[in-house]
């Protein structure tokens, strides 16, 4: 009723219904009552304003009409058909919002003791009532209007605003199709209330429903027919009769409709040809709805989503499943995957208790899983770990639809320049391209293109270990065959070996304590990194004291770490000349002594006579393509090559850098990995002093890598043990002068001894204190003179002392 008015007590109720469906969802069931009822109400809004300036997924301004004609051509004809009863109806002044018979019956008056007289005289002037207030000669408009205007200004500002923001996603048409639907139904519905059934039943009007809708497919079949008369060819011929009937089926059709129009009129015949037409468009919205959520839910053949997971992704799922069954039982099996990823793997990682997150950083433990997942950003930071011991496949991530709508791209202005009038009207005239929209629109197929080899797609690899993916043979994957220069077993002597001297005890008021690394002159003097102290212990070759420099700083603390500047106001800085555990020494021939200041993160230098000279390094960690060789992170073991320059075990940045003396850089290498060329932390370095040939400490790979002397790696040598991962069974090495390597091993405190062709020739020691025993060898030198062994036995605070073997 036109004259009825919404009271309090409807806006109350309208209200109360709103909020009860808005904090229940946006709490989540009350569980999220504060944050939830935010982000419903302002934070949503807020963060899609905050897309505009993203711009995702770079749309053009027609977007939301080229996926209206895709999905929503049923609202959208209905919509310009209503726009059309209201322009018409304005512009005649005589626009009825709703037909009579549509308005609810008029209340009764009771008591009134109308006579059927009175009954048909009030019924007429309802019906004239009705007329007026749904007409608008000279009155102002009703409610109704209000209404109906209302809805047509909601779907234009909904066109406009979407069109106009930076953000277009296909979700969103859900916006400007919702207004077009009500717009559209309420027209649809006039149309129908309007039409005369029984007129159309006794003029057997009801197959004028289906005459537009054949005769639209007969004017597509003469379109697609092509030029009659074309050649005398058989396929020539064939157009031509398809042609002629299909121009006799369109004359056919247009003349039965003139006949039905002459009989019944013309305005009824549009009124059922809208509604036939709007029974086929509802039929063709069924089957691309049904299409859509049942058939190609998945395929980026569909335009109604965008970047979405493929079907690969349950596929790769499906087979970490079978995988984990037949290992480790259900979902039980170790899966990592990084950052790449994590969407969507993060949903479907929560089913698996044991799955690793390892992001954009790889490391040894992570990529020790049976499984790994990992995005195409990443492959290059995972193939050094998992080239050489795994199997891998290629899947599809996520996918997005083909673009061509959006036209040719601008490479200058970074966007799509967009169509053309002329290139849409190329589209549709040219036989073979509107046969591919054709195909498009109507099947979803994209000739050209296949599924397989979608072109817009982000993969992932998932690999499985070597070992697994050959009994696991529903995987299809043939694992390779991989050469490996690491053997398989170990053919060695174990020899009792007693130390010739021990360097032990108080030296400059202090014991050794815990000593890592020790390094001998060219005239035999012992310089040791006495780790515990902070210090550097000098012994003449007889285990004489000499002196001993350095003291305890934590550098990142200031002098709040002990740190104190050693001239004052001089040159010289806060901690120069001090230690926080060093962990590697080396001397070079002119008596120039170089420490790795551990935990502070850089390389000191000092003169023979323990006297400060130079420092550089700082503590940190590089991270992918940050390669800066001032960066160190817990640097250990140093030697000089031959021609002067300082080799520095960078551990924890698993490199190896090369340095002048003067800190200069030079070289580096290395990287986490596995294969020939990287690490996982290398402890030490050592250099033979004939072929210049450089030795590396991987003790995480279980390794010596062998390079060159300009760091190419050439080799790798096993080694029985260095399984642990202790901070404190750090392994080192050193080289005589026949070439022959030992190589520490702390963990089973042993000292093991190759040739220089890479055979494990011998071991000696066992744990213990005796003097053919070790607590925990950690570094190893050589003595120029006498070609004898020194070893640091850590947990036994000494240094020994070994005839060369």
């Amino acid at each position: 009723d036109d004259d009825a008015h919404p009271t309090l007590a409807t806006w109350a109720g309208l209200m109360l219904f709103f909020w009860a469906i808005e904090i229940v969802f946006y709490t989540t069931f009350f569980t999220n009552p504060l944050r939830g009822l935010a982000t419903g109400i302002v934070g949503s809004l807020g963060y899609w304003i905050g897309q505009q300036a993203v711009q995702r997924g770079s749309q053009p301004w027609y977007y939301y009409g080229f996926l209206t004609l895709l999905y929503e051509f049923l609202p959208a004809l209905l919509t310009i058909g209503g726009a059309g009863a209201v322009v018409s109806g304005l512009l005649r002044g005589q626009w009825v919002v709703t037909p009579p018979g549509d308005l609810p019956p008029q209340r009764e008056t009771p008591g009134t003791g109308e006579t059927p007289e009175l009954a048909i005289q009030n019924k007429e002037r309802q019906v004239a009532q009705s007329s007026l207030r749904n007409s608008i000669p000279h009155s102002a408009l009703s409610i109704s209007h209000y209404f109906v205007l209302f809805l047509g200004f909601w779907v234009v500002g909904a066109w406009v605003a979407y069109s106009y923001a930076g953000e277009k996603m296909p979700w969103l048409l859900t916006h400007i199709t919702e207004p077009m639907a009500l717009f559209g139904g309420w027209w649809l519905g006039t149309v129908f209330s309007r039409t005369d059934w029984g007129e159309v039943r006794t003029k057997q009007g009801y197959w004028l429903l289906l005459l537009l809708p054949a005769l639209g497919f007969a004017l597509l079949s003469l379109g697609k027919a092509g030029l009659p008369f074309a050649g005398r060819d058989v396929e020539s011929l064939g157009a031509t009769v398809r042609f002629f009937l299909a121009l006799l089926a369109s004359g056919g059709l247009l003349y039965a409709g003139w006949r039905w129009i002459e009989r019944g009129g013309l305005a009824p015949a549009l009124r059922l040809s809208a509604i036939g037409v709007a029974a086929i468009l509802t039929l063709l919205t069924i089957r691309f709805s049904y299409m859509l959520t049942y058939v190609n839910y998945d395929m980026a053949t569909e335009y109604l989503v965008y970047a979405h997971a493929g079907p690969d992704v349950k596929r790769a799922l499906a087979e970490i499943d079978s995988i984990s069954r037949r290992t480790v039982g259900e979902r039980d099996i170790r899966v990592a995957y990084d950052d790449d990823v994590a969407w969507p793997m993060s949903w479907y990682m929560r089913f698996y208790p044991n799955n690793v997150f390892y992001g954009k950083a790889p490391s040894a433990d992570s990529m020790s899983a049976p499984v790994v997942l990992v995005g195409s950003a990443n492959y290059d930071k995972v193939e050094p770990y998992l080239q050489r011991d795994y199997v891998s496949r290629n899947y599809r991530l996520v996918w997005w639809p083909e673009e061509s709508y959006k036209g040719e791209w601008d490479a200058e202005a970074g966007r799509s320049k967009g169509l053309t009038l002329s290139q849409i009207w190329g589209a549709l005239t040219d036989p073979v391209r509107r046969s591919r929209l054709w195909q498009i629109w109507f099947y979803r197929n994209h000739p050209g293109e296949t599924v397989t080899a979608w072109p817009h797609r982000h993969e992932f690899r998932m690999y499985v270990r070597r070992d697994i993916a050959e009994i696991v043979w529903d995987l299809n994957v043939t694992p390779t065959a991989v050469t490996s220069t690491v053997a398989p077993a170990f053919d060695y002597s174990e020899i009792d070996l007693s130390a010739q001297m021990v360097y032990v005890g108080v030296f400059d008021n202090l014991p050794l304590l815990q000593p890592r690394d020790v390094a001998v002159g060219a005239d035999g003097t012992r310089y040791i990194a006495d780790t515990g102290n902070n210090r550097i212990v000098v012994l003449d070759q007889a285990g004489n004291f000499v002196r001993a420099f350095g003291s305890t700083c934590f550098l990142a603390d200031g002098a709040a770490g002990k740190c104190v500047d050693p001239d004052d106001a001089g040159p010289l800085l806060l901690g120069d000349g001090q230690f926080r555990e060093p962990w590697g020494v080396a001397v070079g021939a002119d008596g120039t002594v170089f420490v790795a200041d551990t935990w502070n993160g850089r390389i000191q230098v000092f003169d023979g006579q323990g006297n400060f000279l130079r420092t550089w390094g700082v503590f940190n960690i590089i991270d992918g393509d940050n390669r800066d060789p001032n960066a160190l992170f817990g640097p250990r073991g140093l030697t000089l090559t031959l021609n002067g320059n300082l080799l520095v075990a960078d551990t924890g940045n698993k490199r190896i850098l090369e340095y002048t003396p003067n800190g200069e850089y030079v070289n580096q290498m290395g990287g986490g990995g596995v294969v020939l060329g990287r690490f996982e932390e290398p402890v030490d370095v050592a250099v033979d002093p004939n072929t210049g040939t450089v030795y590396v400490a991987d003790i995480w790979n279980r390794r010596i890598q062998v390079l060159t002397p300009t760091l190419e790696p050439i080799g790798e040598w096993p080694v029985p043990s260095w399984e642990s991962k202790d901070i404190w069974d750090k392994a080192y090495l050193a080289v005589d002068a026949d070439g022959t390597v030992y190589a520490s091993d702390p963990q089973f405190s042993q000292i093991y001894v190759y040739t220089s062709d890479g055979k494990l020739q011998t071991a000696f020691g066992k744990y213990g204190a005796e003097l053919n025993r070790f607590g925990k060898p950690n570094g190893l030198a050589i003595d120029p003179v006498d070609n004898s062994l020194l070893v640091a036995d850590a947990d036994n605070n000494r240094v020994m002392v070994f005839a060369g073997q």
